[in-house]
């Protein structure tokens, strides 16, 4: 979101603790990399390139600039995710 003027660029930061923001995005790539992986040893889907230099320390390597996200590869239509949770 682009800030209308200082004043909201001013709240916007303050309502904002980046380091929380950035610790959540870690954990969620971390997850995506685990499910990634356990997508190739069950269903041999290959895992998305981690390549990215943006801001690695959150992304995991899965943006390479801002607004250039590495998207994951899918399974296939008929994969049967209780292959990976059970159920």
């Amino acid at each position: 979101r682009t800030p209308r003027d200082a004043k909201q660029k001013h709240r916007l930061e303050e309502l904002t603790n980046i380091t929380t923001c950035g610790l959540l995005f870690r954990k969620w790539f971390d997850l995506r990399t685990d499910f990634e992986r356990d997508l190739q040893r069950v269903g041999g889907v290959v895992p998305s390139p981690r390549d990215g230099k943006y801001e690695e320390r959150y992304f995991g390597g899965y943006c390479r600039a801002k607004g250039s996200y590495v998207a994951m590869n899918p399974p296939p239509e008929d994969f049967d995710i209780t292959k990976i949770y059970g159920m």
